[in-house]
């Protein structure tokens, strides 16, 4: 929780973000010259004055995991996701039943994913890249404006 809080001078504060769901940590912002790490979600201050630090974060709309693997929700890669959203799993009514399922249990993941660079990647390489590669390929079958 936020608030106003004393500690002596000298004195290693521990600093923890903790994001709603559907967002997740961005970076500290304020005073932040002693922040051990700025782009950690859990780090430290040495406190040396009077400080205002502020936790700031990012939401991830829609393709929450695949968003979360680029580290951004404008990537080109994640057009070609919502296109085959739209256009294949939401008019059908099982696929639809899918994708809200996806979007109750995808942002815990996708908050997890975010922090961690390594499984970024390994999601990113392993996972997110080979169904675009498919849909990529696939495009003219499934979609209704063709290349």
């Amino acid at each position: 929780g936020g608030g106003t809080f004393t500690y002596d001078a000298g004195t290693v504060v521990e600093l923890v973000a903790m994001p709603d769901t559907l967002y997740s940590f961005n970076k500290w912002t304020g005073d932040v010259d002693t922040i051990a790490n700025v782009n950690a979600p859990v780090t430290t201050i040495t406190i040396n004055g009077d400080y205002s630090i502020t936790a700031e974060f990012k939401g991830f709309w829609e393709c929450f995991i695949a968003t979360a693997a680029y580290g951004t929700d404008t990537a080109k890669e994640i057009d070609i996701l919502r296109e085959f959203r739209d256009e294949v799993l939401l008019p059908n009514s099982l696929s639809a039943k899918f994708v809200s399922l996806y979007y109750k249990t995808s942002p815990l993941i996708a908050n997890f994913v975010s922090q961690h660079e390594v499984l970024r990647t390994v999601v990113r390489v392993g996972f997110v890249d080979p169904i675009v590669k498919i849909l990529n390929w696939s495009h003219d079958l499934w979609s209704v404006r063709g290349s």
